[in-house]
Order: structure tokens, then sequence, then C-alpha cells
């Protein structure tokens, strides 16, 4: 006997007609019987199916030849649905997870099953935002921080082993994305963690570019507390980046005529911004100490979200 398929939808039951005999299954006190699975009393018929994620399994099956009642469940959730008739069924189970699961059919009497068949809808997704400011709109409202970090243009600025912290609530077996983006002024290293639970990403970068990026984490079953920690952190680097610097010169250009250009930089909390200070020739050493003079009243002056001011080579 065969059944068709409901439009774009796949039957996850291998050899549900039974054709192959039982193959594909696993079977006690029952036998094969041209074309359909034969229960004998305290039989036990079961397969094993994967679901991507939660949501509705559709279960059909035929039964025959009815002499005693029996029953079919799925491994995980409590529904239980009887067989007590011979004739179609269809039946719908809710899987609050996604994963391998069986199906499984039993009897206390004697019948013949066939057309077996499992469809799956997957439950829609509705994304909720577990974050409080995540965009850093309102400064740090809503995180714990440790070290030295400030907020400029919408930006979380964190100096070296610093750290974002923030409480988040989750439901066990419940899938949370984090997405993020991340700019360092340094090949260093930043790592993303859920604090109690044990996984730290590392997340890689290129200095001065944004990088986006995405992780996921599900909370294992029977979870306590049902409250974590998500942690941003950015480790040492090992590039030197003083405090205080000036007087790096750079020349480019084509020979024979070279030029030099002397280019201010100014690192506010790990992000550079540069400010080309054009000099057609090498500044005498007068200039110099007014420069000097003049970066020292501007350190002085810095607000707390000046980290080192400092005169680098780079190119305008």
């Amino acid at each position: 006997m065969t059944s068709h398929a409901p439009k774009n939808s796949e039957n996850l039951i291998v050899n549900g007609t039974f054709d192959n005999g039982l193959e594909g299954w696993n079977a006690r006190q029952v036998t094969w019987a041209g074309g359909r699975a034969r229960f004998a009393p305290n039989g036990n018929l079961s397969q094993t199916v994967s679901l991507n994620a939660p949501g509705t399994v559709k279960l059909r099956f035929n039964v025959s030849s009815y002499y005693g009642i029996g029953g079919v469940r799925l491994s995980i959730g409590g529904a239980y649905c009887s067989i007590n008739r011979a004739g179609q069924y269809e039946v719908d189970f809710t899987a609050d997870k996604g994963g391998s699961v069986d199906l499984i059919l039993t009897s206390q009497g004697a019948y013949d099953v066939d057309d077996v068949e499992i469809y799956f809808e997957e439950a829609e997704c509705q994304r909720i935002q577990l974050l409080k400011n995540g965009g850093f709109d309102n400064g740090l409202e809503g995180w714990d921080y440790d070290g030295e970090i400030n907020i400029v243009d919408g930006q979380a600025h964190l100096s070296e082993r610093s750290r974002l912290i923030q409480e988040i609530a989750i439901k066990a077996g419940t899938p949370v994305l984090v997405q993020y983006s991340i700019l360092t002024s340094n090949p260093t290293g930043a790592s993303c963690a859920i604090l109690e639970y044990g996984p730290h990403w590392n997340i890689g970068s290129f200095p001065s570019a944004w990088i986006k990026g995405s992780l996921t984490f599900v909370a294992p079953e029977g979870i306590n507390p049902t409250h974590v920690h998500l942690q941003f952190r950015l480790r040492d680097s090992p590039y030197s980046t003083p405090f205080f610097s000036i007087w790096t010169m750079l020349r480019f250009g084509h020979a024979p005529q070279q030029q030099t250009i002397w280019r201010k930089s100014e690192r506010i909390c790990g992000r550079f911004i540069d400010r080309p200070i054009p000099i057609n020739s090498h500044p005498q050493r007068s200039d110099r100490g007014r420069l000097c003079r003049r970066v020292r009243e501007m350190y002085s002056a810095a607000t707390t979200t000046t980290r080192w001011i400092a005169w680098s080579a780079v190119p305008p």
C-alpha cells in the first residue's frame, strides 16, 4: 500500500510502506507480513528521525487486522495516542526541541501497520532582543564593566584587559544568537563568552576595519540558573602601544622629488582619527619645540576619552 506526501513536504520515515521488509526499523515481537508490519502482543516497533528545530510532527499510518489495542508516541514529550481501531490515523505531536527523535509504536493485542509517514513543520521563530542598550545609544546603561571603557559616537571603546558584561535571561534548549561588530587598532584579539557555562569564542579582527560576526549558544537542559552573563573582552595586545609618542616621520613619493608630511593621529579609545599637517620641508628645531608644547597643551586639556596622542607614519 502507498500514500502520497503533502505538497512541499518530506516524509522523514525510511521504508514506511514496508516494501523492504523491516529495513530501517527496530522491531521486537513484530514480523513482516507481505508489505505490512504485524504486531504480536507486547510488540514494539521504532525508528529514529532527525528534526532540525522545535516544531510540529505530523504522523500518519494505517491499521488493519485489528485484534487488540496499542499505542504510538515520540521519545520526547509526554503525548501518547491510543491505537483502538482499524483504519487511518493522523496525529500531531509537538517537539519542544530539535535533534534525534524516536517514533515508537507498541501493542498489547495484535494488529498490522502500514503506510507510516512523518512530516515536520518547523515552529516559527520570533526573535526577541535579550540585550539592553546593545547599540550603546545610552552610554553604558544596562552594562557592567571592568577596566577602562568609553562610549564614542555610539561605540564602546575598550582598553586592554577591559570587558563588558550584561546579564540576560535564557530558556533551556532555545538558541541564543549573539551578533556583533568589532574594530581594533592593532591586530590584537577579543573574546565572547557565556560565563556560567564555559563556551568562549575567540573573535579575530583586522586593524581599522569593521568586522561583523555572529555566534550561537544553546543552554543545556536542566540549567540553573536561567540567567547568564554575556561577556565581551579585549585581551592583551602583543604590540607595543606607547602612551605618548611624538616625532615619527614618513617620507614618500617618487624620485627625484620627495615630499615630507607630518601626520597627527589622535587615538581615541582605540580608534584613530588622522589629520594631516603638510610641511614643505623638515621643521626647524624651534618649530619642533612649538609643536611639542602644543601637543603637551592638547594632552593636558584632553577629555577622558583621549587615551594618547601621537604623530604616526601614516600617508594621507
